[in-house]
């Protein structure tokens, strides 16, 4: 399955290992070594067909909050601010 962002590499290698092995099952013949070729190959199928609708879908209301509390927490203005009502209301 493909995965984004940074944590993405390993997945991104995990994925170009499956679907090399995908490719290389199928060679010796066996129906056995066949399904487990399309058993590979199926979850990015799934993966792309789910990930796909949704990248394409605008939404700018539902994620305008989440991106406006990354950017509060971006050089970690949250916690500070989280500390700074603690130490003022001595909880």
């Amino acid at each position: 399955m493909a995965r984004r962002g940074a944590a993405g590499e390993p997945a991104a290698d995990s994925e170009a290992t499956a679907k090399e092995l995908a490719s290389r099952l199928p060679q010796s013949g066996s129906p056995v070594r066949q399904q487990a070729s399309d058993g590979l190959r199926e979850p990015d199928a799934v993966d792309q067909a789910i990930y796909s609708p949704i990248t394409a879908t605008a939404t700018p209301s539902p994620d305008e909050p989440p991106r406006r509390l990354s950017s509060t927490a971006s050089n970690s203005r949250l916690w500070l601010a989280t500390a700074d009502k603690l130490a003022m209301t001595a909880g």
